[in-house]
């Protein structure tokens, strides 16, 4: 029973020493800003997105011709 202490004391030491060494490490794929991040959060870009989406759906029904019905 004593052996069984020690050894989850030091699997506790081990594991907390690693989460404190690489816990805080930023992840390697939030280092660079994607490219949506960088258009959606522009006021000046995301205006003209939201103006070129709008031209493209010129004469575009809003909703589906096929729709029948309740709902």
């Amino acid at each position: 029973m004593k052996s069984y202490k020690f050894l989850v004391g030091i699997v506790s030491v081990f594991v907390g020493s690693f989460l404190l060494f690489f816990g805080n490490q930023p992840a390697q794929a939030a280092e660079s800003e994607s490219q949506c991040v960088i258009c959606h959060t522009s006021p000046k870009k995301l205006i003209k997105i939201t103006r070129e989406i709008a031209k493209s759906n010129e004469g575009k029904s809003a909703t589906e011709s096929k729709s029948k019905g309740e709902g």
